[in-house]
């Protein structure tokens, strides 16, 4: 129904009321016309217009309808797909408004929960390692690293299985946060680095997919980046052999993009030394002393 487009239009204008207005329409119209199919993707997205808001009030309006709708679904692939997308929003509330976090978080378990109990019943490994993943998130979230991390590779085994490296580079770059919030920089290392790898595999799709959103691709693989930036640097405090430390910013490979990426290292100690455009790398001053690259190629 075109007011659901609108809606989703206006979301993405960051023109919110508008957005909500559109989405009501399309609520009240689906409802008398008995679609409820309808009903349930305008609620979902009503609820996730109102938490990009950061709209407390339209949160309450929309979220607990949007999961009442989602579990009157029988149970199938687009239902755990709408638990998930509910149980995400769920934990962004968490963060959003501290005060309210418990229940929101409490929320949000028992709905990764039922997504991952209706792709057990399917034997769906992709919807299996979502709902696993996001479940490791909570307990991230909580500084439970441990647990955290079990899931998260648990996450990271399904997504093989499923053979998707959209969401393998999201558990590998989770396991290296949560291995080097453990103080295992060595294999945070390792992590970012096959993240980079699963990324490198789809650097196209998500482009396109960015490009028509308000957060740029730029902006979510460069975060990986960075922080792999930062533990190669926290990592070769510790080398005494220049060569070695050299050889590890090369062995890093940047993905290609369309126009050149000049970083700024979230690290302190170490600085960008200029951009050698002729040959695409960007320099960097190694804290030891030496200066290593990464690769930095663009189309």
């Amino acid at each position: 129904m075109i007011t659901n487009e609108l809606g989703n239009l206006e979301t993405l204008q960051k023109e919110y009321g508008e957005a909500l207005d559109n989405f009501d329409k399309c609520i009240n119209l689906a409802g008398i016309s008995g679609n409820q199919m309808l009903v349930t993707k305008a609620l979902i997205n009503a609820a996730r217009a109102a938490v990009q808001w950061k709209n407390f009030r339209e949160i309450e309006k929309y979220l607990d309808p949007a999961l009442e709708q989602i579990r009157k679904m029988n149970d199938s692939y687009f239902k755990a797909l709408g638990l998930i997308s509910w149980g995400q929003m769920a934990r962004t509330v968490t963060s959003e408004f501290p005060e309210s976090s418990d229940q929101w978080r409490y929320k949000a378990y028992q709905v990764f929960n039922e997504a991952l109990n209706i792709a057990e019943s399917f034997d769906n490994p992709r919807i299996k390692s979502h709902a696993i993943s996001c479940l490791g998130k909570l307990y991230e979230d909580e500084k439970r690293i441990e647990e955290a991390l079990y899931l998260t590779q648990r996450a990271i085994f399904e997504a093989q299985r499923a053979s998707a490296p959209e969401l393998l580079y999201q558990w590998q770059w989770q396991k290296g946060r949560l291995l080097k919030a453990k103080g295992d920089i060595n294999g945070a290392i390792e992590s970012y680095k096959q993240a980079v790898k699963d990324l490198q595999l789809i650097r196209q799709d998500l482009y396109t997919a960015y490009r028509e959103s308000d957060i740029s691709f730029r902006d979510k693989g460069g975060q990986i980046f960075m922080e792999l930036a930062d533990l190669l640097f926290k990592w070769s405090e510790s080398q005494t052999n220049p060569s070695v430390v050299q050889k590890a910013f090369k062995d890093v490979r940047w993905i290609k993009f369309h126009n050149r990426w000049y970083f700024t290292l979230p690290n302190s100690r170490c600085k960008l030394v200029f951009y050698q455009s002729c040959r695409d790398y960007v320099w960097v001053q190694c804290p030891i002393g030496h200066t290593g690259f990464f690769s930095c190629r663009h189309s």
